[in-house]
């Protein structure tokens, strides 16, 4: 997604076209505007390869391709400052689907019927509730030793705690969602009376769940972080996703801004 996005966005600022290799699962999920083929129809000698220089931070040479050249942009592109010009553009483009939406619309629809039944046992009221998302990233992060040795940093349990206590603390009927790639140990974690875990087994189903949440809490990676941008409520994020002497430190900016979208609230 931040490929598709930053790309687009550099298209878009230099008046150009941008072309994407069409795939069975991207373009199944969203509307999108770009041009798609099935393969290259322009030949290797004909196109300049223009890598960033940092995979987390904005490159600015991209914003000065020459004209009349053909480009393959990358290769991870995961800066908001590339599409800041088209972000309208890219949240209607990033519209799942209906049956994806409505399979996340009616996970959404019981987990709120489950919540007003135990509000209302303890006489209580679920009207207004507030939906918040919550996105835990583990699995290859713990498991593998190579995102280990990299750098990478799975959010630990007083993270996810705090960031559920500003919500609970800011709003009433809050219900948090919540999405991972380790049921298991989001069960065992996350104590809350108010908490919904989602098994939908279909990653597209969960970030369009997490979408139609009013916020957001994410952890670590890129999947939680579209959820938070689709969502457009308030989000929070894990302040070190890197470990500060790793090489993935050195991909992100100073102070990560080039990564984390302007606004969000970062919590340790």
């Amino acid at each position: 997604m931040f490929e598709y996005a930053s790309a687009y966005g550099i298209a878009i600022r230099l008046n150009r076209t941008l072309v994407v290799e069409r795939t069975p699962t991207f373009n199944s999920y969203f509307h999108l505007d770009a041009i798609s083929i099935d393969k290259c129809v322009v030949k290797l000698s004909q196109v300049k390869n223009v890598l960033e220089k940092w995979s987390s931070s904005f490159d600015e040479r991209l914003f000065r391709l020459l004209p009349g050249e053909n480009f393959v942009v990358g290769l991870y592109l995961q800066s908001w400052k590339y599409f800041e010009n088209v972000v309208p553009q890219l949240k209607k483009q990033f519209t799942f689907k209906t049956p994806i939406s409505n399979r996340a619309e009616r996970i959404l629809r019981k987990a709120s019927a489950d919540f007003f039944k135990t509000q209302t046992s303890v006489g209580g009221t679920a009207k207004n509730i507030t939906f918040v998302g919550i996105h835990v990233r583990r699995g290859d992060i713990v498991k593998l030793n190579y995102f280990k040795y990299y750098g990478y940093k799975a959010a630990p349990k007083h993270y996810i705690d705090k960031a559920m206590m500003y919500f609970t603390g800011k709003f009433i009927n809050v219900l948090f969602v919540v999405c991972s790639d380790n049921l298991r140990w989001v069960q065992a974690n996350i104590k809350h009376p108010n908490v919904a875990f989602v098994h939908s087994r279909s990653p597209e189903v969960d970030m369009s769940v997490l979408v139609q949440c009013n916020h957001t809490i994410i952890t670590v990676g890129t999947f939680g972080w579209w959820a938070g941008f689709l969502s457009g409520g308030i989000t929070l994020y894990y302040k070190y996703p890197a470990r500060e002497d790793s090489q993935l430190r050195k991909m992100f900016s100073e102070n990560y801004s080039d990564y984390f979208y302007p606004g969000w609230i970062g919590m340790e």
